[in-house]
This record gives structure tokens, sequence and C-alpha cells, in this order.
């Protein structure tokens, strides 16, 4: 097979289907491929996008904005989420580390007001419930 007839139409890339078959992947390596590929740029999607958008002190216009622009940013994420075509675990623990990132900042104190609402900004940005961001204390720890 040579190399036009990889082309799709009008030059355009042929489905991924048939790049799979030469390259004889199964599904599974699809997957696997495409975790490896996307789930680091999807990260760095949440992240950029976080950072760029929270941060502005609470009840001010910068911080009404910030939540305009993560909404606007919401749309983007989700034509990224159905291009890559991640399992749903992947994203789930991708939005976590970012989350994660996020709380890195500010975990060693206690929190401003302001980055108290980002973050409750980035939980809801990043779909995540309270449940799922607090851990429990362990066994046998002072309260």
């Amino acid at each position: 097979m040579g190399p036009r007839e990889l082309e799709g139409a009008a030059g355009g890339a042929a489905p991924a289907a048939d790049f799979a078959g030469v390259l004889e992947l199964t599904d599974a390596d699809d997957e696997a491929v495409r975790v490896e590929v996307c789930q680091p740029m999807l990260k760095k999607r949440y992240i950029d996008t976080l950072d760029s958008s929270l941060g502005a002190e609470a009840g001010s216009d910068e911080a009404a904005m910030s939540m305009i622009k993560l909404t606007m940013a919401k749309k983007t994420v989700a034509a990224d989420l159905e291009r890559f075509k991640l399992p749903m675990e992947v994203v789930q623990q991708t939005r976590i580390e970012a989350y994660k990132h996020r709380l890195s900042s500010c975990s060693d104190r206690v929190l401003q007001a302001s980055e108290k609402e980002a973050l409750d900004a980035a939980r809801v940005f990043l779909e995540l419930s309270e449940a799922r961001t607090l851990a429990p204390a362990p066994l046998g720890s002072a309260l």
C-alpha cells in the first residue's frame, strides 16, 4: 500500500480505522495509543484553562468573567473529549489530576475566600463532586 492509498477524499486524512488496519492495531491497541497520546493533551487543556481563568478576587468583575471564560472553555473541552474518544474512567482520572494540580498551590495553608471560590469553580468545571475530591482522614488521626 503506497502513501497515496492512506489519503482520504481530496487529499484529506484517511479514517482512523484504515490507518489502524495498516498497522494491524487491535481495538485495545488503538485505545491504549489514544490514552497515551490524548490524556496528557487533555490534562494540559484542563490545567491551562483553570490557570488562565481562575484566581480573581472573590466578588469582583474579574471573578464573574472567570466563570464566563470557564463556561466557554467547557465547549472547547467537550469538543476535545469527542475527538479524543477516551474511556470515561481515563477522563475522570485526568480531571482528578488537574484538580490536584490546582489544589497543590494552596495545600499547605488555610485557604483565602478567593482560593476557595476558585477551587469550587474548578470542581464544577471538571465535573467533580465534592465527595470525590475530599479524602477521608486516616483512622486514628487527630482532628
